[in-house]
């Protein structure tokens, strides 16, 4: 098996997963609520903004806060606050399994 069947293995995994199941249905939520959708929609727009900016340190930490205040916000709505937190959850599970192949990897070079 090659290194792409495995990654959609993989993908197909996820998919099935209950972090993605559940993500996928408040995002259902959202998308049926076209001013939840437009506010997450600016929200993540601003998070990405901030990721690819190349802006300087000083100007981040100041988008950063304007960002956490947005997102305190958006907090308080109960449909967004679970999908964020859902989103956040299945972040969490990908990075986690990133971790274990590259650990894996790594262990396997250093024996070598």
């Amino acid at each position: 098996m090659n290194i792409n069947d495995i990654a959609n293995n993989l993908a197909a995994a996820i998919k099935s997963s209950n972090e993605y199941i559940s993500l996928k249905q408040a995002k259902k939520v959202i998308d049926t609520n076209l001013e939840l959708k437009k506010k997450v929609t600016e929200f993540k727009q601003k998070e990405q903004t901030i990721i690819t900016s190349g802006m300087s340190r000083k100007d981040v930490e100041i988008k950063l806060a304007e960002l956490n205040k947005a997102f305190e916000e958006l907090s308080k709505i109960p449909e967004i606050n679970n999908y964020l937190m859902l989103e956040r959850q299945l972040s969490i599970t990908l990075q986690n399994a990133f971790t274990v192949i590259k650990d894996s990897i790594d262990r396997d070079l250093r024996s070598k």
